[in-house]
């Protein structure tokens, strides 16, 4: 029982990067410039700071108790006398993980249909069935993968920002505007910032997790918002903010007045980003999954790992079922609300667990304390549950309704596993 601790606070970092960038930043910006105009870097700018008030409280609560598991460990040491709450989380993440891995399998699906006459279907089949195989393979083969994906990731985006940088006429000037649209463009791009929240499920495969866990999630951030700042600057001087505003392809629109080479190379490296989305994803949720099962809350068969290496193999696979499950739906746009919806109720309840544990551990020593601070009180944890409450109340009566399916199906699925142990 347990796992290696292969990650390094540079290999962390490129996990966070590469998840981050995902292939988020490949499709929204253009549904964002059509609400913010030439204010989208200003949003960019607001969906920066509501990702980074979560990320201080999962950085200090992953220095806490830095486990494979995360969100279940937490709650599971705030109410140690009750599985169900605990329980009831894993199990949205778990959805909301094989959610986006079916997704962005779809995504990449879309990008490889530009080169090849191939079923939606199938090439996001084939992708999940790669990538866990990868992750089959070990940490230390996935974090090698992941690197390189990122890399590849990234210079794709320097490419756009270098072209927007040296443009001679801009289409637009640069906007100041904080009104309705420019929030309402952050609402929209915070969802590109999704993915931090899955290094804290490798804490228990990091090095020296209580340092390297907090560093590596606010370095990504970092990282990352300049990045998107950058882009949202180079796109807006690249393209036609009308055009801009209708397409489904807003990076290849960008790049299409270079010609056709470097609109290729775009998709190309969105190929790359999808695919290194799926590996992080399916990744992070095999350990949650791992992370439930090891405090037997789920069968004992999948916290089993390897002799050697200590991989979880059967976690691994069950990820790579529910992900293939998941692509049955089919409609992107649903399954990413479904993700996202998911994702937030982890956000909402990791924030109000930080604000509890101040007052049930306040003696408990912190590699890392958020900053701001009322006596024990956090004050940026508070803002961070306001934000991410004021982001619950946008979605539609469908992931609504689909969301409490998922609640129906934890709790029966609690029910059964607990009459069996009894």
């Amino acid at each position: 029982m347990g796992l290696q601790k292969n990650v390094s606070l540079l290999s962390l970092t490129f996990f966070g990067v590469g998840i981050i960038i995902g292939a988020g930043i490949y499709s929204v910006l253009g549904a964002a410039a059509a609400h913010a105009g030439n204010s989208l870097w200003i949003s960019f700018i607001l969906a920066a700071v509501v990702a980074v008030l979560t990320a201080l409280s999962y950085c200090e609560l992953a220095t806490l108790f830095p486990f494979a598991g995360a969100e279940f460990v937490y709650l599971k040491e705030l109410y140690p006398n009750s599985s169900i709450p605990s329980f009831l989380i894993a199990i949205f993440i778990i959805f909301a993980g094989s959610a986006t891995s079916a997704t962005v399998a779809l995504g990449f699906a879309s990008y490889l249909q530009e080169f090849f006459n191939i079923s939606l279907t199938i090439a996001a089949f084939f992708l999940l069935s790669v990538i866990t195989l990868i992750n089959a393979l070990g940490i230390s083969n996935s974090s090698r993968v992941n690197i390189g994906f990122t890399t590849i990731e990234v210079l794709g985006l320097l490419i756009v920002i270098y072209f927007g940088l040296t443009h001679t006429s801009a289409h637009v000037p640069l906007g100041l505007s904080l009104g309705k649209g420019t929030l309402s463009a952050a609402s929209l791009i915070f969802f590109v910032y999704l993915g931090f929240e899955d290094m804290a499920n490798l804490a228990e495969e990091t090095v020296d997790a209580h340092q390297n866990i907090p560093k590596s999630i606010l370095l990504s951030l970092i990282i990352t918002t300049i990045l998107y700042i950058a882009v949202s600057i180079a796109v807006l001087q690249l393209a036609p903010l009308k055009k801009l505003a209708i397409s489904q392809t807003p990076m290849a629109l960008a790049m299409r007045p270079q010609g056709v080479f470097w609109e290729n190379i775009l998709s190309v490296i969105a190929l790359f980003s999808t695919a290194n989305t799926t590996l992080i994803t399916m990744l992070a949720m095999s350990r949650m999954i791992y992370g439930v099962s090891a405090a037997s809350e789920l069968p004992e068969f999948f916290s089993r790992t390897t002799k050697t290496k200590k991989i979880p193999h059967n976690a691994i696979w069950l990820t790579w079922i529910m992900a293939c499950l998941f692509l049955f739906i089919k409609k992107i746009e649903l399954l990413a609300n479904i993700s996202s919806f998911c994702a937030l109720v982890a956000f909402f309840v990791v924030n109000a667990s930080l604000i509890l544990f101040r007052y049930k551990l306040p003696q408990k020593e912190r590699a890392f304390r958020s900053p701001v601070n009322i006596g024990n009180f956090p004050v940026l944890a508070f803002l961070g549950l306001l934000s991410v409450g004021f982001l619950l109340m946008q979605f539609n009566t469908q992931t609504y309704l689909i969301s409490f399916i998922i609640l129906i199906i934890g709790l029966i699925l609690r029910l059964l596993l607990g009459m069996k142990r009894a």
